[in-house]
């Protein structure tokens, strides 16, 4: 089975490759991962929870981003807080440790433990949170965390917990992602290919492919001998690639690939009208930069 600890799969994001990766096809997510050295599987599952409206807006994920290079360092409003956010350096990331800090430090009952819960998940915001702000601050008191630490802990919670995300999705979406990653590291080209397969709008093909090809990726829209319903890996001059589908040619659909692909099993000819399509093929991804080649 694949291992969470696979340094090649790591590497993928640390490189910048970016397409084909779920979640990682977004600015957000990318913006973040350029800012730090992606070391572990854990790694991934924060970025995925950082990468959300509430810790950019709050600041949460650019603290946690110096943190982690470093440059700050790792803090907690008092003792009692570390054994809760240690994993996360000190910054409320999950609604999993609001709840957790909720009910055993501020001594929140589990009625209202679940009514945060709740309110995360519906991102109902500081005014909603407010209402169990005196509750939490009395039994965090009663702990030993002195009022002002506590204020200024119950507007942390407000601020990222208000809007944090769910450790247990982030496990889960962080997962698919690193499977991507080992993909894309250990059978680079079979991923692309998946990838592409997956992806029907020619525009948004064009920009994969722009990316594959800043990867080191080379392709061709489509071979006469290769090409077959869906993208492929090919060889040209003694080198891996990528082929496009028949499918991909104007004028040919999935009845004329089977024929094509009929034939070409059975006696190695081509169809009379599918060979002349084939002989000046023409498809929408021809050109990484179309606009740029109409003037060239």
């Amino acid at each position: 089975g694949v291992q969470l600890d696979d340094a090649a799969a790591v590497e993928v994001l640390n490189d910048g490759h970016f397409s084909g990766i779920f979640q990682f096809n977004g600015m957000a997510l990318q913006s973040i991962t350029k800012q730090f050295r992606v070391t572990e599987f854990d790694d991934i599952v924060s970025v995925t929870a950082l990468g959300r409206p509430g810790p950019l807006a709050s600041g949460g994920a650019h603290e946690w981003v110096r943190r982690k290079n470093g440059i700050n360092p790792v803090v907690y409003p008092h003792p009692i807080f570390e054994p809760f956010l240690r994993e996360t350096l000190g910054i409320v990331l999950y609604q999993e440790q609001v709840m957790e800090i909720g009910r055993q430090v501020g001594g929140l009952d589990w009625g209202q433990v679940t009514a945060l819960r709740k309110a995360m998940s519906k991102s109902l915001g500081v005014e909603y949170f407010d209402q169990f702000g005196d509750p939490w601050k009395s039994g965090a008191i009663a702990k030993g965390v002195n009022p002002q630490d506590a204020d200024k802990v119950w507007d942390d919670l407000c601020a990222y917990g208000s809007w944090s995300f769910n450790k247990s999705h982030s496990v889960a979406y962080g997962l698919i992602s690193y499977y991507c990653c080992w993909l894309k590291a250990h059978y680079p080209f079979e991923f692309a290919a998946a990838t592409l397969s997956h992806e029907q709008d020619p525009a948004r093909q064009i920009k994969i492919l722009r990316e594959m090809n800043d990867e080191g990726y080379k392709y061709v829209p489509v071979d006469a001998e290769q090409s077959g319903l869906k993208w492929s890996v090919g060889l040209r001059d003694g080198e891996r690639l990528l082929v496009g589908p028949l499918t991909a040619v104007k004028g040919i659909g999935p009845k004329l690939t089977q024929q094509i692909l009929h034939s070409r099993a059975v006696s190695g000819e081509m169809p009379p009208r599918a060979a002349k399509l084939l002989e000046n093929p023409q498809t929408d991804i021809d050109s990484l930069w179309p606009v740029r080649d109409a003037f060239a």
